[in-house]
């Protein structure tokens, strides 16, 4: 079973919310088992309850990590996962958009089983301009998993082919006092460098 997490609580959370309904909408048409946690369901109690009562495989979660990258934050503004609950998620498939999910709760969780984790070792920035272009780079990935069970590593790299074609869209598109493409493209190219990928880069949804 997959378990979609989305918090929805700032200007922030709002906009990756609205992305995540993109990525509810794929699993309900492809028929795979999942469970939507949202509101009170987006908290440390309800998730606990869920990866304990169901064989849950794969993890995806849309929010806020933290700066020190050890937790990532549910709508009660508390850790749905960090350092004391890390287990839970040991041997799992999981994806973060989140700031800073990559950096050391992503190590750590795959630091000994099978695990997969892709996230985001800096800060996820986007804004009104760029959310749309950010949205399809961010959900590129997850949408190829659901739809033909592709890898982790091919989940990163068609996350990666699309910043690569956004960026170049972006920045053809730079010249005289426009500055909405150079805002566009700075924000793509800073995911491009924080996107990162560990434990078991051959882990997909159905094998997960």
């Amino acid at each position: 079973m997959i378990l979609l997490i989305r918090t929805n609580y700032d200007d922030a959370t709002r906009i990756s919310y609205e992305w995540s309904n993109q990525i509810k909408l794929a699993l309900f048409k492809s028929g795979l088992p999942y469970t939507d946690c949202i509101g009170d369901g987006a908290t440390r109690n309800f998730v606990e309850k869920q990866m304990t009562m169901h064989d849950i495989k794969t993890v995806l979660f849309y929010g806020h990590g933290e700066p020190d990258g050890w937790q990532l934050t549910g709508q009660d503004r508390f850790a749905i996962f960090d350092h004391t609950n890390i287990h839970l998620l040991k041997d799992k498939l999981i994806y973060a958009v989140a700031c800073y999910s990559g950096k050391n709760l992503g190590r750590l969780t795959t630091s000994t089983g099978t695990g997969c984790f892709i996230g985001y070792e800096g800060e996820f920035r986007f804004s009104s301009i760029s959310k749309d272009d950010t949205m399809a780079c961010a959900n590129s990935g997850v949408l190829k998993m659901i739809s033909n069970g592709c890898t982790g590593i091919q989940a990163l790299n068609a996350i990666r082919k699309t910043l690569k074609e956004k960026m170049s869209i972006m920045r053809d598109r730079i010249f005289g006092s426009d500055f909405q493409p150079l805002l566009i493209y700075s924000h793509l190219l800073r995911l491009h460098c924080f996107l990162v990928i560990h434990g078991n880069v051959d882990k997909t949804l159905h094998s997960a």
